[in-house]
């Protein structure tokens, strides 16, 4: 299926670029759509994903900015992909239109297929809701990065060299989100996870070059953290009526604390509080 691109001029230095996935299909019929997005004049790019319901798939290997596969069968899911430059920031959105007809029925099929060039520094913002998505993510250079999901089960792979990557923002309401941090982090600083539900495990065991200060909350939910050996772990916790499993680290002064604290160059300090959940903490290969 071929795609019409439209460019709009506007003020100064300012490229436009919209996309608009041509055809007109009835529901049920399945529609595979291709894009590829050069990156213009654009140094850096933000980029939105907004899914309602279907599978997302992410990764890296793309030579342009953007190379995507789209495949579904309800005519009001076509994709809408803007890309604008202005001031050699790049900043694309690709959406699934409809809200009011986002949950999946029986026989309907969304399935969006994602590759960005590796090379190209990126703010990357995900938005979902009951959908499925895996985002391997390893291979990109990506600066910032935020999860919004509800009701979806959500993979997500940042192992390999992510020293630029600065902020991780997570928000949940319900569904599952796995996500390994196993790669190497000289940047990043902040973490921020908030989960009115659902249920978050997390692998910190990568390679910490910098100090990183997270704050889990959850209010329905369990935790779980898989800590590194070599960076030294400080972690205070609160639960309501859950419990709290602490694999095996020392207790002293009212917060947790593994060999390497106090001895290492990095340091996690970790604050996790769930209402109604467990706190499960683990630690070794």
């Amino acid at each position: 299926m071929k795609t019409r691109i439209t460019r709009l001029f506007g003020l100064p230095g300012m490229i436009t670029v919209i996309i608009v996935l041509a055809g007109c299909h009835g529901d049920g019929e399945l529609q595979n759509e291709s894009v590829t997005i050069e990156l213009e004049e654009a140094e850096s790019v933000r980029a939105m994903v907004k899914l309602g319901s279907g599978s997302l798939s992410v990764a890296g290997g793309a030579e342009k900015l953007l190379e995507a596969d789209f495949a579904y069968n309800v005519a009001g899911w076509k994709p809408e992909i803007q890309y604008r430059v202005r001031e050699k920031q790049g900043e694309l959105t690709i959406t699934q239109p409809g809200t009011k007809s986002w949950w999946m029925r029986a026989g309907t099929r969304n399935d969006w297929k994602l590759r960005f060039n590796r090379n190209i520094p990126l703010d990357l913002r995900f938005i979902q809701r009951a959908a499925k998505s895996m985002l391997n993510l390893g291979n990109l250079n990506i600066h910032k990065m935020s999860l919004q999901v509800a009701k979806s089960d959500v993979t997500a792979d940042l192992s390999g060299d992510h020293s630029a990557l600065s902020r991780l923002d997570i928000d949940m309401e319900g569904g599952t989100l796995t996500i390994g941090l196993t790669g190497t982090y000289a940047s990043l600083t902040r973490m921020k996870t908030n989960a009115s539900s659902g249920k978050i495990d997390m692998d910190l065991a990568g390679a910490w070059h910098c100090d990183l200060k997270a704050t889990f909350r959850s209010t329905s939910g369990d935790i779980r953290l898989h800590l590194p050996e070599d960076a030294g772990v400080r972690i205070k916790t609160k639960t309501i009526t859950g419990k709290v499993e602490d694999g095996g680290l020392h207790f002293e002064n009212g917060v947790y604390l593994n060999e390497a604290y106090g001895k290492s160059t990095a340091t996690l300090d970790l604050e996790l509080y769930s209402s109604s959940g467990d706190i499960i903490l683990t630690t070794g290969k």
